[in-house]
């Protein structure tokens, strides 16, 4: 009832809005617009790092893939997952417990649960690595995030992800624990792929 009394809809990403016409194909496809989101707040891009955190931004939920991450992050080699501990960082869902009971039985993995605005600007800070493998998303504002401040993304090579990366990040299969473990090993062995992708990510980050 709601789309069909709408004067117009707006969308924040395109990718959205095919799904939308998908899901309602009696509404006139000119009466949806998209209207990008942007980064909520200016930042400066931090100094290029080559240590720190494989960070998730995310409630934990199936949707977005966590004990996909999780598995792949206990796949890595040891001193891998030693450097570079998985964070995530979010409040909890709905069909969290898998999750929950992956985290305590994983080393090197840890919940830092809700975290506000300060906090979490801090585990940006202290990234190597932003990991966004959701299975759906309506935008990835995390993502985004990542590309504005200089830090390599590895996200999920579907919807809304890819529009919002381009070809600023590692895209991976999230329906797989070895491509996400696979592009994640990628990401922290190759210095020469970080520093590409740094600067293509800022340069994404403008569009928004």
């Amino acid at each position: 009832r709601t789309v069909t009394s709408a004067h117009r809809i707006c969308t924040l990403s395109a990718s959205t809005r095919t799904d939308l016409l998908q899901r309602f194909p009696h509404i006139r496809p000119e009466l949806v617009t998209t209207v990008l989101a942007g980064p909520v707040h200016a930042h400066t891009p931090g100094p290029e790092r080559a240590e720190g955190s494989v960070l998730c931004v995310g409630t934990l939920c199936p949707r977005k893939n966590q004990l996909r991450l999780i598995q792949a992050h206990r796949k890595l080699p040891e001193a891998l997952r030693r450097a570079h501990p998985l964070i995530i960082a979010g409040g909890r869902g709905w069909g969290d417990a898998a999750i929950l009971k992956e985290i305590e039985r994983t080393e090197h993995v840890r919940w830092a649960g809700y975290v506000a605005d300060a906090g979490l600007e801090a585990l940006y800070a202290d990234a190597a690595v932003i990991a966004c493998p959701s299975l759906y998303e309506g935008f990835g504002l995390p993502a985004l995030t990542a590309l504005q401040r200089g830090i390599p993304v590895l996200t999920a090579d579907r919807g809304s992800l890819k529009e919002v990366v381009g070809d600023a990040a590692v895209l991976v299969d999230p329906l797989s624990s070895v491509s996400i473990m696979e592009g994640l090993e990628h990401l922290l062995t190759d210095t020469a792929l970080r520093t590409r992708l740094r600067n293509a990510g800022m340069q994404q980050a403008e569009q928004f």
